[in-house]
């Protein structure tokens, strides 16, 4: 299930490189490529965790690692082989549940003013649903950024399961009064 979710959040990247040729030139002066960037440093650095927990090893995921001004911020074809990459891992992903429970001590900075990295146990799974999270985000931003410029992009792009399940009771609510009438 959470490996299926990971792969649909992918897949709306590849939404987002398909619109590349529209306005290359957005890609990289709106900081598109750079949201697309941070989405893949964060799942780069969960997939070692995931491999490692696999091997029963002591794992840990450092977000502090980035690959900052790198090819894949303007660069289309650099970007869809990253792509290609994540999307190969993800298929990869076993579905048990003891590699996703297995537990994980996550590394990230915690403060703007000054370098302080602090440390926080947690779980593959959870690391996984927060990579999702986090790319649905970033994928938000894109979406309003590329609209700015006249690209629009289908309407599932960018939104929270919670936000699609919402507008589905919605819709069906709203339905189910039209029936009501007629």
């Amino acid at each position: 299930m959470l490996r299926d979710a990971l792969l649909d959040c992918l897949l709306q990247v590849e939404t987002v490189l398909d619109a590349w040729e529209q306005a290359p030139d957005a890609f990289v002066e709106l900081g598109v490529g750079r949201h697309l960037r941070h989405i893949y440093d964060h799942f780069l650095a969960a997939q070692p965790a995931a491999l490692c927990a696999h091997n029963n090893n002591d794992v840990s995921i450092d977000y502090n690692s980035r690959n900052r001004e790198a090819l894949i911020e303007r660069d289309l074809l650099a970007s869809q082989q990253a792509l290609a990459a994540l999307l190969q891992w993800c298929q990869q992903l076993p579905a048990d549940d003891v590699l996703f429970n297995y537990p994980v001590v996550v590394i990230s900075e915690v403060n703007c003013l000054q370098q302080t990295s602090a440390s926080f146990n947690s779980y593959i799974a959870r690391e996984l649903l927060y990579l999702m999270n986090h790319a649905i985000h970033h994928l938000a931003y894109i979406k309003l950024l590329l609209c700015g410029v006249g690209i629009e992009l289908p309407s599932h792009v960018g939104i929270a399961p919670s936000t699609a399940s919402y507008q589905r009771q919605r819709a069906a609510a709203s339905e189910g009064a039209r029936e009501c009438v007629r």
